[in-house]
């Protein structure tokens, strides 16, 4: 480590501090790390999608992802969609074996995290609990790395829904959940997939260790099936709770908005604790919540997801630090 990383104990005493106070040039030299590596994985993508569209001949510069999705008729975007994110898979796929990630990102792991977690919540009644756990047992976890060829080659809708989801520049650091012809999906972005590989190797984790920034992010977006707009009488106490810090919030008068992104938070943070146990107080356990709670850093209350600050520093010590 280039220094010393802070104790568990200081995480769960100062959470906001020592996940946003640290090193601020190492972070900038990952993010620019970052860019690098997204633009190789880029290239040929780019390049093949263009010779399809106008054939041989150099690709030039300012040709982009902005111009496919212009391109007309919408069969011919529909099909040099397919091919760039056909060679990006490709691509993404080997950058992943070059660093030792499995191609599943442990997701049935990571799935069963959770599941242990909604057992543990006593508060919960069995039927809930029943339901809950189906649910993250039946949703499919979708990155562009390990998607089914099938899934590229014959479904125009679902092709074009992670494409979209992703936004245009497709690297956003960003996972969704969504449904798709009644099948409940999350889908994690290539950028959300890199940005936790290269969080991990500049921290000096092993290889095993490299998608664990993304444990509470993947625990996250599976319980958005199943968090307040699905059963708002499981989480009554949690809403009850929220009136003691009715201050940290921008619209005081309707926390219920707020619900959806605080409960996903709760099991993504849940899930979390569970796949970490076995660390007890190791560095390595402070640096992975460092990791999964970074993006929150400087976050703003938009009505609907509250700011970083009470993300981190009141829902990480509740539910994680106990």
């Amino acid at each position: 480590f280039a220094e010393q990383p802070p104790a568990w104990s200081d995480f769960c005493t100062q959470p906001y501090a020592v996940v946003c106070g640290t090193n601020t040039e190492e972070s900038s030299l990952r993010t620019a790390r970052i860019k690098q590596i997204e633009e190789r994985l880029e290239k040929p993508a780019l390049e093949a999608t263009y010779q399809f569209l106008y054939g041989d001949g150099p690709m030039p510069a300012n040709f982009d992802k902005i111009e496919i999705q212009g391109i007309t008729p919408k069969a011919r975007r529909v099909r040099a969609t397919k091919i760039f994110l056909t060679e990006l898979r490709r691509q993404l796929g080997d950058y992943l074996n070059e660093n030792g990630v499995p191609m599943d990102f442990n997701i049935p792991q990571i799935k069963q995290s959770l599941v242990i977690a909604i057992q543990n919540t006593s508060e919960l009644s069995a039927d809930y609990q029943s339901k809950m756990i189906e649910s993250v047992e039946n949703t499919k976890v979708i990155s562009i790395a390990e998607v089914p060829q099938e899934f590229v080659e014959n479904s125009s809708q679902d092709v074009i829904q992670l494409y979209r989801g992703c936004s245009r520049n497709m690297f956003m650091d960003n996972a969704f959940a969504t449904t798709i012809k009644k099948q409940k999906v999350i889908m994690i972005c290539p950028g959300e997939i890199i940005g936790s590989v290269e969080f991990a190797k500049s921290e000096g984790l092993p290889q095993n260790f490299a998608i664990g920034p993304l444990i509470m992010t993947i625990g996250h977006e599976l319980s958005h099936h199943f968090d307040f707009r699905f059963f708002p009488n499981a989480y009554l106490d949690v809403l009850q709770g929220l009136d003691a810090v009715r201050s940290s919030f921008k619209d005081q008068q309707h926390l219920e908005k707020y619900m959806s992104e605080i409960t996903a938070d709760i099991w993504g943070i849940k899930a979390f604790a569970v796949a970490t146990k076995h660390l007890a107080n190791h560095p390595y356990r402070t640096i992975l919540a460092r990791g999964g709670f970074n993006d929150l850093c400087g976050a703003r209350d938009d009505g609907e997801h509250p700011n970083g600050l009470f993300r981190i520093g009141y829902l990480a010590p509740k539910y994680l630090c106990f």
